[in-house]
């Protein structure tokens, strides 16, 4: 990533990461803010939707991560969340089926972002995305 972007995402992230709780209201903030890039909020507008389409009230995207990995009962990553739609009932469980979509979305979007380190199983968690997104702006 570029330097003057790297120093843009600092300045307008920074506000995200407070104790390493990435508070939602926060999110909102910096999608709202007019010099955030169009790439930044794209991939915020898809984390938000994500969280929001989850049928529990949420605060923070630890939060969110906790509870999605007690849906799928394992670790989130996107062939986790995959294999969980797929054998999810769509008549009772819409809302699961949303918002996991989302986060599978906000998955690619990432990727196509940033350089996240790979793990040993050669794919991406979301709490790596969420650490490599602080780490990126020099917030952890």
């Amino acid at each position: 990533m570029k330097n003057g972007i790297r120093k843009r995402l600092k300045i307008y992230l920074i506000v995200l990461i407070v104790d390493n709780i990435m508070e939602i209201e926060c999110l909102i903030d910096v999608l709202d803010n007019s010099e955030t890039s169009e790439a930044l909020k794209e991939f915020i507008l898809a984390l938000i939707n994500s969280v929001r389409d989850w049928p529990d009230s949420l605060n923070t995207i630890e939060e969110f991560n906790l509870q999605v990995e007690s849906f799928i009962l394992n670790k989130v990553t996107k062939k986790n969340i995959e294999e969980k739609i797929s054998k999810i009932d769509l008549l009772k469980n819409a809302w699961y089926v949303e918002s996991l979509t989302q986060l599978i979305e906000v998955f690619d979007l990432f990727e196509k972002q940033f350089t996240l380190p790979k793990e040993k199983e050669q794919e991406y968690s979301f709490s790596n995305i969420i650490f490599a997104l602080g780490k990126e702006i020099n917030c952890y």
